[in-house]
């Protein structure tokens, strides 16, 4: 079912994790990916209870925080502004104490970035961003998935000029990037903002550069 939702065969991923809800109960990543599905669908009721639901299944010791980052975009697309500030403030002291305890984990790291831009707080998403790229390149870290979304969070904000070198970076990674991440992170930004940036060069060849890159592995698996 997962794989489903990462591949962008929404329908199939929905009628799995309903099933696997009524066979097998509750459980927050089947929430969380279920409701991409209706997300991707534009079911923005559906999605929102299945993402708060998920929420509330993690608790605060949640490992991967992809849901409260959706959930955060979803907020923004439906002006749901005091949830959104209030689920954001929330897991920015979580994840900050986190990473406090663990300076060298990426992934902490990238979605305190992501939970900053959803905030708007362009100087907190820079530093954090440059932060992050430091310490791979200090590590030799060739890939972290959370890596890849850099970019939105940037321009989600409007550091444009930071976007497109982060553009540049990334793109000498490899790109096998799920399609269904750059959906949800385009949907969190606001609409006028959204086609400005979706004409940019520089996101037009980093998105251009990780469809091709998904292709040819979908093509040889």
């Amino acid at each position: 079912m997962v794989a489903e939702a990462w591949s962008e065969q929404h329908q199939l991923a929905i009628e799995h994790a309903r099933a696997y809800l009524r066979r097998f109960g509750e459980d927050g990543e089947i929430y969380t990916w279920l409701g991409v599905g209706w997300w991707s669908q534009g079911k923005t009721t559906e999605a929102r209870l299945c993402f708060e639901r998920a929420l509330e299944l993690f608790g605060d010791d949640l490992s991967d925080v992809y849901v409260v980052v959706f959930t955060a975009n979803l907020y923004q697309q439906l002006g749901a502004r005091g949830p959104m500030h209030a689920l954001g403030e929330r897991w920015i002291a979580i994840l900050e104490s986190k990473l406090s305890a663990f300076p060298d984990n990426f992934r902490i790291r990238a979605w305190l970035a992501g939970l900053y831009a959803s905030l708007g707080r362009r100087a907190d998403v820079e530093k954090t961003v440059d932060q992050y790229l430091a310490q791979v390149a200090a590590v030799g870290q060739s890939r972290d998935g959370a890596m890849f979304s850099l970019p939105y969070f940037l321009m989600r904000v409007g550091s444009i000029d930071r976007a497109e070198a982060v553009c540049g970076v990334v793109m000498r990674k490899d790109l096998a990037v799920p399609p269904v991440l750059e959906k949800v992170w385009i949907d969190g930004i606001s609409g006028a903002q959204r086609e400005v940036l979706l004409a940019n060069p520089a996101l037009q060849a980093y998105r251009n550069a990780t469809r091709r890159r998904v292709a040819e592995l979908a093509a040889r698996y």
